[in-house]
């Protein structure tokens, strides 16, 4: 350990600031905790991965800026890690590798068919080999989430070789990336039952654990979402962590720790995690979105930290392609989407107001969604014309980046954007602008003096 790290230090210079003694013992204990399910030089690659490795390149981390691509250093570093334990070609089996090696340079043919369900008497553990959890009571459910997408395989190896200290996780990933999707599907797979919190700086901890509210008699305590599932032994996903209030940090702080218990202050009363019951925590980076703050180090060190790769173009491909087979569109529309995120994010041609952006796999999906829902006035799959201005277009806070944009429509799909100038028609049952209908209710309607102007009606068109 100490001679790999010297070698971040002063040799690879990637590494910022010296480890601390938490961080040693943190890859020991994994070691220790993971020697029965592979030989001790795959512990050792897999602990550093999870403790040092996959941080490189994440905003905040130990890992300083490099000129070189974070999969370039990482590969580097990796390889001589497995140089200095003699990982030779004995232990080099695909499932081994998962985790270290990225999975579309390790070889495997079908990624989703590594998913897997292990039973040992009444004992039934799923996961990929040799990263396995224990399966809940409730009915293991089918899901449509592409997992055999390189990059959502790779970050769910992760995940389940940071399940196996025992440790809260606490995911970090651009928007789009998949934390909570990914933590959903895995506990359907596993069947278990997953609570979703969504915090912010308005939540309260009784938001979290629960109030008196009155009732025939008076008042009653009456448990809240958290609370219910630290009872029943569910798993607890945390959106959005990094945006909470110190007083709810604080509140959590003794179910994170050896203690793992809550104590409620107005039954004085304790409670005890449950079995089975697994606290997950995701944020977005501190650049990404407003009102988000660092959390505090003491806090982030009582979980268990894994850092989320970006989807890739193939990634996104495989995603559209396994839950929208029936648009023949789709190719163009990942393509330009992937454009825009590289025009304005990665080589920073245009969009500099309002920046930073988000061009993922959330806008591709609206952009289907609304392609392949028939409407009133059109039949499914509507072209692809009309949803550009009001997904991408529209965004864009001046004139001269609008226009850039399309002037990349038409170097993707080969021609002009069509124009298009919606009209507004009132009837009786319909208000209509352009190709957007919603229904009227005559008789709650109130006549106006108010006009919409032309310029107005393309905004009006994209709220409809």
């Amino acid at each position: 350990m100490l001679d790999f790290v010297a070698y971040l230090r002063d040799e690879a210079r990637v590494l910022q600031h010296a480890l601390s003694l938490r961080d040693y013992l943190f890859w020991a204990e994994f070691i220790a905790r993971t020697r029965p399910l592979m030989d001790v030089r795959s512990c050792v690659v897999h602990g550093a991965c999870m403790v040092l490795l996959d941080a490189i390149g994440a905003q905040g981390s130990a890992f300083g800026v490099s000129t070189r691509a974070p999969a370039a250093v990482k590969a580097d570093c990796v390889q001589r890690l497995r140089a200095m334990v003699g990982w030779t070609g004995d232990v080099d089996t695909t499932a081994v590798q998962l985790g270290v090696v990225p999975a579309r340079d390790a070889g495997a043919a079908d990624l989703a068919s590594l998913v897997v369900t292990a039973t040992d008497g009444d004992r039934r553990q799923v996961g990929v080999r040799p990263f396995l959890v224990e399966a809940g009571a409730h009915a293991a459910a089918a899901d449509s989430f592409a997992l055999h997408a390189p990059t959502t395989f790779d970050n769910l190896v992760k995940i389940l070789r940071a399940m196996q200290v025992g440790k809260p996780l606490l995911l970090e990933g651009s928007p789009g990336v998949g934390k909570t999707t990914l933590v959903s599907t895995l506990a359907r797979i596993a069947g278990h039952r997953l609570v979703r919190i969504n915090l912010s700086d308005q939540t309260d901890l009784m938001d979290l654990f629960g109030t008196d509210l009155p009732v025939d008699d008076g008042f009653a305590w009456c448990d809240a979402p958290f609370l219910q599932a630290l009872k029943r032994g569910d798993w607890v996903l945390l959106d959005e962590i990094n945006l909470a209030s110190q007083s709810v940090l604080e509140g959590l702080n003794s179910c994170l720790d050896h203690r793992g218990t809550v104590y409620i202050s107005e039954l004085d009363r304790e409670f005890t995690l449950s079995h089975g019951f697994r606290l997950f925590a995701a944020q977005n980076p501190l650049g990404q979105g407003g009102g988000r703050k660092g959390l505090p180090r003491s806090f982030v060190n009582r979980f268990t930290q894994v850092y989320m790769d970006e989807l890739q173009r193939d990634d996104l491909q495989i995603i559209c392609a396994e839950l929208f087979p029936a648009h023949d569109g789709i190719d163009a529309v990942l393509e330009f989407n992937w454009q825009m995120h590289q025009a304005t994010m990665g080589r920073r041609e245009f969009g500099a107001m309002g920046a930073p952006w988000e061009f993922n796999l959330r806008d591709v999906s609206r952009f289907m969604e609304l392609a392949l829902t028939p409407s009133a006035l059109e039949r499914a799959p509507k072209p692809v014309d009309e949803f550009i201005p009001m997904l991408y277009e529209q965004r864009m806070r001046t004139p001269a980046d609008r226009l850039r944009v399309r002037d990349l429509f038409a170097s993707v799909f080969g021609r002009a954007l069509a124009p298009h100038t919606p009209s507004l028609h009132v009837t009786e049952a319909f208000l209509q602008v352009g190709n957007a209908v919603l229904p009227r209710r005559p008789a709650d309607a109130r006549l106006t003096r108010l006009r919409a102007l032309a310029t107005q009606l393309p905004c009006l068109e994209s709220l409809m």
